[in-house]
């Protein structure tokens, strides 16, 4: 994957999950007593927990952009080593490449004919001194 700062995505979710769970933590811990009639019942403090749902859903609402378009990038520059198999770790990501588009049901980074400009046989095996050979 290039670095285009794609990392950031997954860092500020978890930064989002980690403050929801230290507020959820802190918010349980605080002397609050319940009604009479939800004294069994367990709850957490709600004008805490309501208010930080709220900015945390939005948030990671936001991110979704940047989210599908790191993984467009990773597509977009895995799809041409897709069939190289022939060097090592390449394998892997074929096999992720295949996951990914087998749970998504796509077929390319915008459809079928993405395809078609991919370079399906590897390197090692075309001779570059002929000339119907592009590359």
């Amino acid at each position: 994957m290039e670095n285009t700062e794609i990392h950031a995505v997954p860092n500020t979710l978890m930064v989002v999950g980690l403050a929801c769970l230290g507020i959820n933590f802190f918010a349980r811990r605080m002397p609050w007593s319940p009604p009479a009639s939800q004294a069994g019942r367990t709850s957490s403090h709600p004008s805490l927990l309501s208010p930080s749902s709220l900015p945390s859903s939005c948030w990671c609402y936001a991110m979704k952009g940047n989210l599908e378009s790191s993984l467009k990038i990773g597509l977009k520059n895995g799809i041409p080593f897709n069939k190289d198999t022939d060097m090592p770790g390449r394998c892997f990501q074929k096999q992720t490449i295949d996951r990914l588009q087998m749970a998504f049901q796509c077929c390319g980074n915008t459809d079928f004919r993405d395809w078609f400009e991919v370079q399906w046989v590897s390197n090692c095996y075309l001779d570059f001194s002929t000339k119907n050979v592009k590359e």
